[in-house]
C-alpha cells in the first residue's frame, strides 16, 4: 500500500515559500503546489518561479487556479514557462474557483465553463490554436504536454473530472465513506468517457499537522479545515455525507464563512466560527490529516485502502517546515 506525498503553500512570503519547497524536495515529497488567490496571496507564478529554482526533482504547479481570473491564453503560456523552467515537471491544477473567485465578486466556473476551459488550455498546449467563445486563440511557442489536474467536490464536477483530468483532486476529505462516495463520480465519469476507472488516478487534499498529541496537531487547523469543507459543502450538501444532526451546523458554516479570511489562521473568523457551532472534531477529523505520527500514519493507510494514489497536504502551521519535516519524516516513509 504506497501514497504519493504533496504539499500545498500559501505564498505569504516569496522567500520563504522558496525555502519550503527546497525542503519538501529535499525530503522526498512527490509534489508542491501554490495556492492560486491574488486577493490574499502573492502572485501564483511568481511563486511557481521561485519553486522551480529551489527544487529539482517534485513536480510543481498551482493547488489550484481558475477559469475566471486568467484567459486560456494566459495560464497555457503562464504554465508552459514553468515547464520549460522546470525541466519539465510542471503540473496544471484547476479548479471552479474559491477564494480567488469570490473576493472579486465573481462566481464559481460552472461545470460546462469547466470543460471548455480544460479543452482550450490543453488545445494550446499541444496544438498552438483553438477555438475559445467563437474567437480564434493562439499560443505561439510552446508544445508541451503538461497534466491537468482537476479539483472537483460536487456530483457534476467530479464526473467531469473524471472524464477529462488526467488526475483528480477530489475535496471530499479524508474519511473512507466520503472517499468513496466521491469516487463513484470519478468512475462515473470515466466510464462515460471510455476510460478504465482503475487507471484515473486521484488525490485529496487538506490541512495536515503532526504533534504529541492530536489537540495539539487539531489546533492551528480549525481555520483550514473549514477552507476544504467551504468548498466542498459550498456547492451543496447533497449527497455530501453530512451526518443530519450536524447539516444545519454545516449549512451555517458555509453561508457565514468569510472569503476574505480564507486560510486566517487559529485565531480568524473562520476558525472562531467552526468552534462555535460545535463542528471542530467533525470538521478536523473530516478535512484534516493531523494527529500524533502514528494516528496519521492510520489515516493515511485508511485513504489509500478507499482507492487514494495521493494525498495533498496544506501546510498552514505556525512553524511550516517543522511540519514539512515531520510529516515528511514521520509519516511519508510507512506509506511509501
Amino acid at each position: 500500500m504506497t501514497l504519493r506525498f504533496g504539499i500545498g503553500l500559501l505564498a505569504s512570503d516569496l522567500r520563504e515559500t522558496a525555502e519550503q519547497a527546497g525542503l519538501a524536495d529535499a525530503l522526498g515529497y512527490d509534489l508542491v503546489r501554490v495556492a492560486d488567490s491574488q486577493c490574499l496571496f502573492r502572485d501564483l507564478y511568481v511563486a511557481l518561479t521561485l519553486v522551480a529554482l529551489n527544487t529539482a526533482r517534485a513536480k510543481i504547479g498551482p493547488g489550484v487556479t481558475n477559469p475566471i481570473t486568467r484567459h486560456p491564453t494566459v495560464t497555457a503560456g503562464a504554465i508552459a514557462s514553468i515547464d520549460e523552467l522546470s525541466g519539465g515537471r510542471a503540473v496544471l491544477g484547476l479548479g471552479a474557483g474559491d477564494s480567488a473567485v469570490l473576493n472579486i465578486g465573481e462566481k464559481p466556473a460552472t461545470a460546462a465553463t469547466m470543460r471548455e476551459y480544460v479543452e482550450a488550455v490543453r488545445a494550446l498546449l499541444q496544438d498552438g490554436e483553438t477555438s475559445y467563445r467563437g474567437k480564434a486563440i493562439r499560443l505561439t511557442w510552446a508544445r508541451r504536454r503538461i497534466p491537468i489536474w482537476l479539483a472537483a467536490a460536487g456530483a457534476r464536477a467530479l464526473r467531469l473530472a473524471g472524464e477529462i483530468a488526467d488526475v483528480v483532486i477530489m475535496g471530499s476529505g479524508f474519511l473512507p465513506e466520503g472517499i468513496r462516495a466521491s469516487m463513484a463520480y470519478v468512475e462515473e465519469g470515466a466510464r462515460a468517457a471510455g476510460r478504465d476507472p482503475k487507471e484515473v488516478e486521484v488525490w485529496v487534499f487538506g490541512p495536515a499537522n503532526v504533534a504529541d498529541t492530536r489537540e495539539a496537531a487539531v489546533a492551528p487547523l480549525r481555520a483550514a479545515a473549514a477552507a476544504t469543507g467551504h468548498f466542498s459543502f459550498g456547492r451543496g450538501l447533497e449527497r455530501a455525507g453530512v451526518p443530519a444532526e450536524l447539516a444545519p451546523a454545516v449549512e451555517r458554516l458555509a453561508r457565514e464563512y468569510r472569503t476574505q479570511e480564507h486560510q486566517g489562521g487559529a485565531g480568524s473568523f473562520n476558525a472562531q466560527l467552526v468552534g462555535r457551532l460545535g463542528l471542530t472534531d467533525y470538521m478536523t477529523r473530516r478535512f484534516a490529516l493531523a494527529g500524533t505520527p502514528e494516528e496519521c500514519i492510520e489515516q493515511a493507510r485508511a485513504v489509500a485502502a478507499a482507492g487514494v494514489h495521493g494525498l495533498m497536504l496544506t501546510i498552514v502551521t505556525p512553524e511550516p517546515r517543522r511540519t514539512i519535516r515531520e510529516l515528511g519524516e514521520r509519516v511519508m516513509p510507512a506509506l511509501r
